[in-house]
């Protein structure tokens, strides 16, 4: 695995992440 591209992933994944939670946090109240 590339290190970067293992950055990149884990990044887009974290961020997909959060921004899952807080759709479902604000929409869900």
């Amino acid at each position: 695995m590339v290190k970067l591209v293992g950055e990149k992933d884990a990044k887009k994944k974290r961020k997909a992440m959060l921004i899952g939670l807080d759709y479902r946090i604000t929409h869900h109240t």
